[in-house]
């Protein structure tokens, strides 16, 4: 367990088991970024303890953008409250510098880059995957703040729907840069109603009606915020095209 900042220590789930150690630090809050959730095997029994799950692999297609904002909030209560939080995940390598990353950005106002570099500074085995550091330069975009309203992040999304299909195919037009996702999408960000959804890129065939189709256009809608209207409503507005395929089955 290694003190970063004023209130806030990185750790493993080894650090869990001392006690001592937790009460020497004034440790209140323990924020779990693991696949496991370690309150039934590793967390102190004493009740003292405030835990926050966030249950992610340490995967590149993992999503951890959608939760830094929720994680900041939680640190920032202990530190508050004049006491500390432990964040950690199975190794301290991956996870849970993610996290401390996006923490030292937004409390510092720190870019990516700089802060990435004081947390290796003082813990040189932490190494983000490749897809957490892809999503710690989005929230630096987008300002050290999720607004699911962005379509910087309505993009990430949809990137995000696509990978969780590797069955089938999502693809979108690429476009030069953030800026022109900004100019372009923004004019039709229009809520459509859940209905709309199945009108979603495909055409009418038997394939694009079968069950696996059904499933990703719903839970598309369900899981990402309206991404796929959003999205449909840009490719109408530019005439770039976007197809999502599910297999058949």
């Amino acid at each position: 367990m290694l003190l970063v900042d004023s209130g806030l220590y990185i750790g493993t789930a080894a650090d869990l088991n001392d006690s001592r150690a937790l009460r020497s630090a004034a440790v209140t809050h323990v924020l779990s970024v693991d696949s496991e959730d370690p309150a039934a095997k590793l967390l102190p029994a004493d009740g003292d303890l405030r835990q926050k799950w966030i249950n992610v692999l340490d995967e590149a297609t993992s999503d951890l953008l959608s939760h830094l904002d929720d994680c900041f909030l939680f640190i920032r209560e202990a530190v508050e409250g004049g006491s500390a939080a432990l964040v950690h995940c199975q190794a301290g390598r991956s996870r849970s510098a993610t996290v401390v990353t996006a923490y030292l950005m937004k409390t510092h106002k720190l870019g990516f880059t700089e802060a990435y570099q004081r947390l290796r500074d003082l813990k040189a085995d932490v190494q983000v995957n490749s897809g957490f550091e892809e999503q710690l330069r989005l929230y630096e975009s987008l300002q050290c703040g999720v607004d699911t309203s962005s379509p910087l992040y309505k993009q990430y999304r949809l990137q995000k729907l696509a990978e969780k299909y590797p069955g089938g195919t999502c693809s979108v037009t690429p476009v030069s840069s953030a800026t022109r996702w900004e100019e372009e999408l923004q004019p039709s960000l229009t809520r459509s109603p859940a209905t709309s959804v199945e009108t979603c890129g495909a055409p009418p065939t038997s394939s694009s009606r079968c069950s696996g189709w059904r499933r990703l256009c719903w839970e598309s809608w369900m899981d990402s915020s309206c991404v796929p209207s959003v999205a449909l409503s840009w490719a109408r507005s530019t005439g770039a095209v976007i197809s999502v395929h599910a297999a058949a089955g």
